[in-house]
């Protein structure tokens, strides 16, 4: 588990994905599989990175739902297109 703040208040200073640029780059780390949660935006950019990196990964997505059903389709998600 790795933290990082935006402010440097608490161990890693940077996103995400600055994180795991560093740990893949520069320390050399090879990973299996990366589970990601946070902002969809942050989930959207981490995710291409581990696409690039051939890391498969799942997110923990969860759209906010505008009618509480789903039936209106606000919350609906387009994957790969």
């Amino acid at each position: 588990l790795y933290v990082t703040t935006d402010d440097g208040s608490y161990e890693f200073k940077g996103t995400g994905s600055d994180k795991l640029k560093e740990l893949v780059n520069n320390q050399g780390k090879k990973y299996d599989h990366a589970i990601i949660i946070g902002p969809m935006i942050m989930m959207k950019f981490t995710s291409m990175l581990t696409k690039e990196l051939n890391i498969p990964t799942t997110v923990s997505l969860n759209p906010i739902m505008v009618d509480g059903t789903g039936m209106c389709g606000a919350c609906r998600v387009t994957v790969g297109g």
